[in-house]
């Protein structure tokens, strides 16, 4: 019986999913339970698991899926709980609204809706990548102040890497209590990122004796047209009175603003 109320709330997900991104006038269409984006040529579905182990609580685990390409394929996956399985998917449905669906959406679909995501261009590797950034990634009471050295550590070591000159997508996950951590996984392309895993923990998190939790997703994408990225970096640097050079275009940011939004 469960397994049939998750197939329903499946398909409502899929029809909230669609909806959604209507609401933010991109064209999509349902089809056998898959939401298509004909002008993008990307596919997006909804899946649910029952991860619960009494019956006093629902515990569900939702994942997102985002099918890029032929075989590339965004998987946000997502917990809920609640005393209902109604609350349960709810809850899995609000965080993944927060936590991930407008930096799909800036990466893939519009550049119209910017206040969820932070939207920069990196060298990574000596390749130029436009990188989309969520804004909202924290659970629990944090340190005040909280520092992010540990996101500048982040971006000097996915700049130091060799990827394939493509889209993709990193996971980062932390978690930590009694000042100490109680998870760090780093994952690229939905997969264990293995050659930076070691590195990451010695990430400078602060310690605190709350719990409370990272979460980040970023998206880099090649950059088509190398000229409009001289061209941006250009405006940018003329803009800070900077020389423009290899040095300089690291630097430059598209917005001005403070990138981080926790609170």
């Amino acid at each position: 019986m469960d397994n049939d109320n998750l197939k329903i709330y499946e398909s409502e997900l899929n029809g909230f999913l669609a909806d959604t991104f209507r609401k933010h006038n991109i064209d999509c269409e349902i089809k056998e339970d898959i939401v298509v984006f004909p002008k993008q040529r990307i596919t997006a579905s909804t899946s649910l698991v029952n991860r619960s182990s009494s019956s006093s609580a629902f515990i569900l685990q939702l994942d997102v899926k985002l099918e890029i390409g032929q075989g590339r394929t965004i998987v946000e996956s997502y917990a809920g709980l609640g005393m209902s399985m109604e609350s349960a998917v709810s809850d899995t449905w609000k965080n993944f609204m927060k936590y991930s669906f407008h930096t799909l959406l800036a990466a893939f679909f519009s550049n119209e809706f910017e206040e969820q995501i932070e939207r920069e261009q990196w060298l990574i590797g000596q390749q130029p990548y436009e990188v989309i950034i969520n804004h909202s990634g924290i659970r629990g009471d944090v340190p005040k102040p909280f520092s992010t050295k540990w996101f500048d550590q982040l971006k000097t070591l996915i700049k130091s890497q060799q990827l394939s000159y493509d889209t993709h997508w990193i996971k980062l996950y932390y978690a930590q209590s009694e000042n100490e951590p109680i998870s760090l996984e780093i994952l690229l392309d939905n997969e264990v990122w293995r050659t930076v895993e070691k590195e990451i923990q010695y990430f400078s998190f602060p310690h605190h004796r709350e719990f409370y939790s990272i979460r980040i997703l970023i998206i880099i994408k090649k950059v088509a047209d190398i000229d409009q990225v001289a061209t941006t970096t250009s405006v940018m640097a003329n803009e800070n009175k900077e020389p423009i050079g290899k040095e300089s275009r690291e630097k430059i940011q598209i917005r001005k603003k403070p990138f981080w939004k926790f609170w």
